[in-house]
């Protein structure tokens, strides 16, 4: 990922004043930027699991945030898998920056979900990204 490179999508996407359809390609860019990214720095043969709720998913960053001061909401990232859906769940401090912990790595999760229970698939709706405050 270039650091660089997503630093000035989220600054244009900050700075928007109203929608156009570049916004859409600003938005396809930044995921794609985030999806190699994250693919790069998780296992890849991530934990399988037949069902995720949503209470689990809101659970994960109560019970596992990191004790960082920089910590102030979570991101969930979803995508196509062919057993069903990749999930990443990472901690993002106040400018909405993935945080991680000394080593470079970032908290977080990835998961692969067989399915998403209703809740939580509409919690995504047609969005693959969700912010949780």
């Amino acid at each position: 990922m270039d650091k660089i490179k997503v630093t000035r999508l989220l600054d244009k996407i900050r700075n928007k004043r109203g929608f156009d359809l570049d916004d859409f390609a600003l938005a396809n860019e930044l995921m794609g930027e985030l999806r190699t990214w994250l693919n790069t720095t998780f296992p890849a043969d991530p934990k399988f699991v037949h069902e995720l709720s949503y209470r689990d998913a809101i659970s994960y960053f109560i019970d596992s945030r990191p004790k960082s001061d920089h910590v102030t909401k979570g991101a969930m990232l979803r995508s196509d898998h062919r057993d069903g859906t990749s999930l990443v769940q990472v901690f993002l401090d106040k400018r909405d920056e993935v945080v991680c912990g000394d080593n470079g790595l970032p908290f977080g999760r990835r998961l692969t979900v067989g399915r998403l229970d209703d809740e939580l698939a509409e919690t995504f709706g047609k969005r693959d990204l969700v912010i949780v405050e």
